[in-house]
């Protein structure tokens, strides 16, 4: 068994490994000294080839062609014409499902408001989400597009961590495969940040209200730029969004007059 365990390699671009290789924590050992890098491959399928600044056509064209590339390699594992039909109307059922998932956030308090993603937006600020359910394989996770005048600026990932005993599920269990999969990580009172040139990733600790870790990638770029006009619309950060509020380093107001300077400290822009 611990030999077993020993041979498993935490794939970058399988998130869901992140869960599965919990069960080798205790061999691997601590991760490195701290350092203030993302590991790029891991950043690089955490992208999964989506790419930041791209309209939300953009991005459900490249959904589409994922997929259809996965329902027509069922339909060529088949010989069976109509189990052809059928996964051709079950992959035109997906995708219509992504599709009608997009919404704005426009001042309608709707379901999206008591969420697991119900600190990621505010309304009235040209945002607006689409959300897709990576049901694939043995992965079971949603991943949320975040866009800010049809720009994409933000992903958000929630992992399945069903494969880990209930009773096992603690961040404290997680955060060691996270780190050595991303790369050694700040403190966030929510659980872990890291920050590389462009952008800011964060792992939210869920486990208590939605039994899940989201992971957060974000321009720090385009995310300056909504942060300033949330800043700018509601006269202030909002003090009770504890991923802002942390990063802000402080309970204050935030003076509009030296706002930029509050954006930085925000992304931590050095």
């Amino acid at each position: 068994m611990t030999h077993k365990f020993s041979q498993v390699r935490i794939r970058a671009g399988l998130v869901f490994a992140v869960v599965v290789a919990v069960a080798a924590l205790t061999i691997a050992g601590p991760p490195a000294a701290h350092a203030d890098r993302v590991n790029r491959e891991a950043l690089d399928e955490l992208m999964s080839g989506f790419r930041f600044g791209m309209t939300r056509a953009q991005a459900m064209a490249k959904i589409r062609r994922d997929v259809k590339e996965r329902y027509d390699k069922k339909i060529f594992a088949s010989s069976d014409v109509y189990q052809h039909d059928k996964l051709r109307r079950e992959r035109d059922q997906e995708i219509a499902r992504i599709e009608s998932s997009y919404v704005t956030f426009e001042g309608e308090v709707a379901g999206w408001d008591v969420s697991v993603i119900d600190d990621q937006f505010i309304h009235n600020t040209g945002e607006s989400m689409m959300v897709y359910w990576e049901s694939v394989g043995n992965r079971n996770q949603r991943r949320f597009f975040f866009f800010q005048d049809d720009r994409l600026y933000k992903m958000v990932l929630t992992l399945d961590v069903s494969v880990i005993e209930k009773s096992r599920r603690t961040f404290d269990v997680f955060r060691p495969t996270l780190e050595r999969q991303y790369g050694p990580a700040r403190d966030h009172e929510r659980g872990l940040v890291w920050i590389s040139n462009d952008y800011t990733v964060f792992a939210l600790d869920k486990l208590l209200h939605y039994d899940t870790i989201c992971l957060v990638i974000a321009d720090k770029a385009l995310s300056r730029k909504v942060l300033q006009l949330r800043a700018a619309r509601e006269k202030k950060v909002d003090k009770g969004n504890p991923i802002i509020r942390s990063m802000i380093g402080g309970e204050e107001e935030v003076d509009l007059n030296h706002k930029a300077d509050t954006i930085d400290r925000i992304l931590d822009k050095k």
